[in-house]
């Protein structure tokens, strides 16, 4: 009897010590896989920073390149300063990689090998900008032409990918370690659970059993992936699939990062904008470089009836899909207000009470529409920055207006504004991410105003690319940018152009600066009106500046100068009341001071000639473009000078 008792409480303690030990071999086990997710969770996030700090290793070297090769066809002294900037990056990108690719000898040695050959190729470039900066072309050959030169290249390749693969495969090997010791773990538990009542055998051995299995299925998973092949997804909610898919995900979202920002905005931002005779418009946008989300930033030109130019740019409150969202839908929302209403505040208050009524974010928003027959431009603001303006007179300064901003309250007044822009003025419309790049904690938004009318002061008149970027290049530059930033350029180069006439007229006093860099700038811009995108302008800049500084120089500097467009042929004349012109056909002496100006044009034009009228002089000149958005050809010869009197 005491016996059977003393069996009856062991088996009752058994039975009483099997779920304890259950219940303790699976606290031990999510202990366990909580330290082996901790483990991965720490290989992966070094994984990424390694990654991402070889990018931007790589992003910085192609930068300082970019760089050489801009200074190399423009000599500027701020291209030259911007390699020094993208070197110094390039530095402190190396140093920062061989920081993170400490954790291990096999890392670290695979990160020293590929910042050596970055030192290489950055002290090739050096050499390279040094040359370039003495103007010493056989040291330059020298350099092109070397056999380590022509190596470095895929040496820096192989490097970059040996070090991905070395991180791929540190992480790789971080999570097979970790799903290994889970399957040696579960077999413990498994042999623990063996010893109980085989009332709890099925259970434990059931439990053992999967938990074996998909420690397995992880395994195999971490070989896949090291191999380069497809996983097999790991299903379910617990820590070893949410790992497994964390991982797998990194490896994607490290694919793709780098081009969410760009597809969307293309998708988004209106992807042409339209050709306006009479109008030059540019437009430019850049994401923040704090993170890759997308931002809320917008603009767009459309053409409405009556001869009006709709104008709107603006900026949704917050980042990520739903800011963007809802920019493209407020951005449609003025398009369509814009045919509904006559005025920019009716405009405004359709569009707010739209987005009031649908709970929507706040925003801000500029529009305003341009006459094309009287260059009267109505606008109304919606707490955004204001536009800049630049007169024809060269004044560059901040329009006036206000407004509360849209979503706030259902039933706003707007208050409407209007000014005038002549032939040669221009409005620079933008989002605060312009004017507020390098902010920290206390910002002064005078202050960025204040610079970015400072930067359009030295910009607007250059027609040699996109001003719109120029003018955002040269605000941004050396500043981080914290928020979107969004740009648009609107000039006008004739009020009233009336479509087919191709001819422009300009009257100037040729000896006054301000009058001829009015007249250079409305040139230039009529002249990139007909011209295809990336235009080079720069020889018909130099050609007009050498016929007016001529007219300054040897007449009395009343000038008349027109530019006659005819299909794809641009012609410039230049007319003056000065004695007759002297053209040396030959090449003037080393030390003559003059002849040596309408040789230069000689040079680069498709013809000039020279025609002499009972008042002065008439100076024709084909100009060495292609217009109509055709594609150029080679640029035909020089064609010998011709010079002759007309009648009286």
């Amino acid at each position: 009897m005491r016996g059977m008792l003393s069996q009856i409480r062991f088996q009752a303690i058994v039975v009483a010590l099997v779920p304890i030990a259950v219940l303790a071999a699976m606290l031990a086990y999510t202990i366990a896989t909580r330290n082996s997710t901790a483990v991965t969770a720490f290989w992966a996030d070094h994984t990424q920073r390694a990654i991402e700090a070889n990018y931007a290793l790589m992003n910085a070297l192609t930068e300082e390149t970019h760089r050489v090769s801009l200074y190399r066809r423009t000599n500027d002294a701020r291209d030259e300063a911007a390699f020094v900037h993208a070197a110094q990056e390039v530095n402190r990108r190396a140093a920062a990689l061989l920081a993170i690719a400490d954790a291990t000898p096999t890392e670290a040695h695979q990160a020293q090998v590929y910042v050596s050959t970055v030192d290489a190729e950055n002290r090739f470039l050096t050499r390279f900008m040094a040359a370039q900066r003495r103007g010493d072309t056989v040291a330059i050959r020298a350099l092109e032409s070397a056999p380590a030169t022509q190596q470095l290249s895929a040496q820096l390749n192989i490097a970059k990918r040996d070090v991905d693969k070395s991180e791929r495969i540190l992480a790789v090997t971080a999570l097979r370690t970790a799903s290994n010791y889970l399957t040696r773990f579960s077999t413990i538990i498994l042999a623990m659970l063996l010893g109980g009542v085989v009332l709890f055998l099925i259970l434990a051995v059931g439990f053992g059993g999967h938990v074996w299995l998909r420690a397995r299925h992880l395994r195999n998973n971490a070989q896949a992936l090291r191999e380069g092949r497809d996983p097999d997804p790991l299903h379910g909610g617990d820590e070893l699939a949410v790992a497994e898919r964390e991982y797998r995900g990194l490896l994607e979202r490290l694919q793709q990062e780098h081009n969410n920002v760009a597809v969307l905005q293309q998708a988004l931002l209106p992807q042409t904008l339209p050709s306006v005779p009479g109008v030059r418009i540019d437009a430019s946008y850049t994401p923040s470089t704090a993170d890759a989300d997308v931002g809320g930033d917008w603009y767009d030109v459309f053409t409405l009836s009556d001869g009006r130019l709709g104008i709107s740019v603006g900026d949704v409150a917050g980042h990520g899909l739903q800011a963007s969202s809802m920019m493209a839908q407020i951005r449609q929302s003025v398009r369509m207000a814009a045919r509904l209403y006559d005025q920019p505040v009716n405009v405004l208050q359709a569009v707010n009470r739209a987005l009031y009524d649908d709970g929507g974010p706040l925003a801000t928003l500029f529009y305003g529409e341009l006459s094309l027959n009287t260059g009267l431009f109505v606008y109304a603001s919606a707490g955004h920055p204001l536009p800049i303006t630049v007169q024809a007179t060269g004044v560059v300064e901040q329009i006036p207006g206000g407004g509360l901003i849209m979503g706030a309250q259902r039933r706003v007044e707007y208050r409407q504004y209007s000014l005038t822009l002549d032939a040669g003025s221009a409005i620079v419309l933008f989002t605060d991410g312009l004017v507020e790049s390098g902010r920290r904690i206390e910002y002064d938004y005078d202050a960025g105003v204040r610079r970015l009318i400072d930067v359009v002061n030295r910009q607007y008149y250059s027609a040699t690319e996109n001003i719109a970027q120029a003018i955002q290049r040269d605000v941004l530059e050396g500043r981080p940018q914290l928020d979107d930033a969004a740009i648009l350029f609107v000039a006008v180069t004739d009020v009233g152009f009336a479509r087919g006439n191709a001819t422009k007229t300009w009257a100037i006093d040729a000896r006054s600066a301000s009058a001829a860099r009015r007249a250079k700038r409305a040139f230039l811009w009529r002249l990139g009106e007909f011209a295809p995108d990336g235009t080079d302008l720069s020889a018909p800049e130099l050609i007009f500046g050498e016929l007016v500084g001529n007219v300054a120089r040897h007449t009395p500097g009343m000038a008349e100068i027109t530019l006659e467009v005819d299909d794809n042929v641009a012609l410039l004349h230049v007319c003056d009341e000065g004695p007759p012109i002297v053209h040396a056909v030959s090449r003037p002496e080393d030390l003559a001071e003059g002849g040596r100006g309408l040789l230069l044009v000689e040079s680069m034009a498709r013809d000039l000639t020279i025609d002499r009228t009972a008042n002065g002089n008439h100076v024709t000149v084909e100009l060495p473009i292609t217009l109509n958005r055709r594609e150029a050809g080679p640029r035909a010869p020089a064609r010998p000078l011709r010079q002759r009197t007309l009648p009286a």
